[in-house]
């Protein structure tokens, strides 16, 4: 939706890269599926699992999310606006990936939609963030504000980005999922009513 988005507003076309071969394409494929178990298992693995129970739901996203963007580099030759896009998309997708594990309690969501998201990426020639990727398609770039195309940084930091996360973050917080309910905690040994006997 990103990607058309942008294409559609005449930020750049997809123009077939020549020397494109399948196994470079499948290996990206494992890359960012590596990239993506790393990622998710660091931010939303343990670490969010007790910054919920220690801060609550809505306060572990705020950090979580926060942590997850300043993580990411942004290059500071990037102009102004396009270094504010990318970094509120950045902790958009962190946000939407931390609403990926609760609605399932599980890392297979997220660790699919992040690892989907950078494969298209690279699949396409768009950087990831920041890095430079040869894919299937090269954009070619048509002159407009950076901050619409994304430019070199990637589509992460188009501003059409931020529209499509707000709109999924929007869905996945009106989802109640599939998660269990959560089982109650157990009593510590010295609230637990003593035995008879």
């Amino acid at each position: 939706m990103v990607a058309l988005a942008g294409w559609a507003a005449g930020a750049y076309h997809l123009e077939r890269a020549g020397n494109a071969q399948v196994a470079s394409i499948v290996k990206a494929a494992w890359l960012m599926l590596g990239v993506g178990l790393f990622e998710e298992a660091l931010f939303h693995g343990y670490l969010f699992q007790r910054a919920i129970r220690g801060l609550g739901t809505r306060w572990a996203q705020v950090v979580i999310s926060l942590i997850f963007c300043l993580a990411h580099p942004f290059n500071t030759a990037m102009e102004v606006p396009t270094r504010i896009v990318a970094m509120v998309t950045t902790f958009l997708a962190g946000w939407m990936l931390g609403l990926c594990y609760l609605r399932t309690r599980h890392l297979a969501l997220p660790v699919g939609v992040h690892m989907g998201w950078n494969w298209f990426l690279s699949v396409m020639g768009f950087g990831v963030s920041g890095k430079e990727s040869r894919g299937w398609w090269t954009p070619v770039f048509e002159g407009r504000p950076e901050w619409v195309s994304g430019g070199a940084y990637g589509l992460e930091a188009s501003i059409f980005c931020v529209v499509v996360l707000c709109v999924v973050i929007a869905a996945l917080t009106r989802w109640k999922g599939s998660a269990a309910p959560e089982t109650q905690a157990l009593p510590r040994p010295e609230q637990a009513p003593a035995l008879n006997g």
